[in-house]
């Protein structure tokens, strides 16, 4: 396998998990409409519980319980609505893209980069390797869309 096609390859895997990012955000948004975050933590917790007797470090367990912790208790309207809209516009991103629609293409480099920095403004004030996580495959994607970007403007796909 040459390295375009690895690369085109990853680009693709990148926006399917966009994509999946996208509608997990809406299905959580419409969740949280409907059942109090206390009651959502309180399952979490309680599922958890076993992994985290196994192993007290468990990093992926850890990091569930610490987001759930730091989630506004009340979250009102706003957070199922904000959840709700933000995958909704990933979800249009990445079909636009995914369907090499030329005009989506600086939309998408924009919004993906207002939402970096929110994630890297999130990062400094709660300084979990999760946002890190996040903020690294972020930056990726939106390299391989200025990548791809270039590439349909000169007329190479």
């Amino acid at each position: 396998m040459n390295f375009k096609r690895a690369f085109e390859e990853s680009y693709f895997t990148g926006l399917f998990l966009k994509f999946l990012d996208g509608a997990s955000e809406f299905i959580s948004g419409v969740f949280l409409l409907f059942i109090p975050l206390s009651a959502v933590s309180a399952f979490v917790k309680n599922f958890l519980s076993g992994e985290l007797t196994e192993d007290p470090k468990d990093f992926l367990a850890n990091n569930i319980i610490h987001l759930l912790s730091i989630l506004p208790k009340d979250l009102s309207i706003f957070w199922p609505v904000y959840f709700m809209i933000h995958g909704v516009i990933k979800i249009w991103l990445v079909w636009g893209l995914w369907q090499r629609k030329v005009w989506i293409y600086p939309w998408a480099i924009g919004i993906m980069t207002i939402f970096l920095f929110y994630q890297i403004y999130t990062f400094i004030t709660d300084l979990s390797l999760l946002w890190l996580f996040l903020i690294l495959v972020d930056i990726v994607v939106i390299s391989f869309i200025i990548w791809d970007y270039k590439k349909l403007r000169k007329g190479k796909i």
